[in-house]
């Protein structure tokens, strides 16, 4: 019923994805950690925390547009 040659023309469907080599835990761990702090009033600890979230994703971005 005519499917001749249809492995080699779906390859162009499943495109490799990029990854941040940082893990997605260390993100929600910075977060969590950062909510802490602030709710219980320790203003420095939570913007250290919020800091280390955003180099974080500074790093992965970094590491994204190399691999463009």
């Amino acid at each position: 019923m005519g499917g001749g040659g249809g492995g080699s023309s779906q390859g162009h469907l499943f495109r490799k994805r990029r990854k941040c080599v940082i893990p997605k835990a260390t993100f929600t761990t910075f977060m969590d950690e950062g909510v802490m702090h602030y709710r219980a009033g320790h203003y420095r600890k939570a913007l250290f925390c919020f800091n280390r979230v955003r180099s974080t994703l500074v790093k992965c971005l970094l590491v994204l547009n190399s691999q463009t």
